[in-house]
């Protein structure tokens, strides 16, 4: 799978329809529900690769790097080559050490 890789005939029916709902969402400044709706993607399909990263990063945007992290942390124990996963973690470790930096200044 290339990175990124969206096939609709791979996924199960019901998590596209929660991720492209998720997505539609999104579009209208909605995260708490799209959260909910990858979540759920994800429990049905656990390889779903762009539920995964979406999911985490609607928990930056909701303001929690930790767990945007343990989501692609947790997306990767499912799916471990996945290249897409394993570089969205790295900006997530930049802000903690970022956030950890600041607080050290403060």
């Amino acid at each position: 799978m290339s990175p990124m890789e969206l096939n609709k005939e791979n996924v199960p029916k019901d998590a596209w329809e929660l991720f492209e709902s998720a997505m539609m969402d999104e579009q209208t400044g909605n995260k708490q529900d799209p959260k909910e709706k990858y979540e759920k993607a994800v429990e049905i399909y656990p390889q779903f690769e762009a539920a995964w990263i979406n999911l985490a990063m609607v928990h930056q945007d909701l303001g929690d790097i930790l767990l945007s992290l343990s989501s692609a942390k947790k997306g990767l124990e499912h799916i471990p080559k996945s290249s897409a996963l394993w570089m969205s973690i790295r900006p997530f470790y930049s802000r903690i050490q970022h956030m950890d930096t600041m607080a050290v200044d403060e």
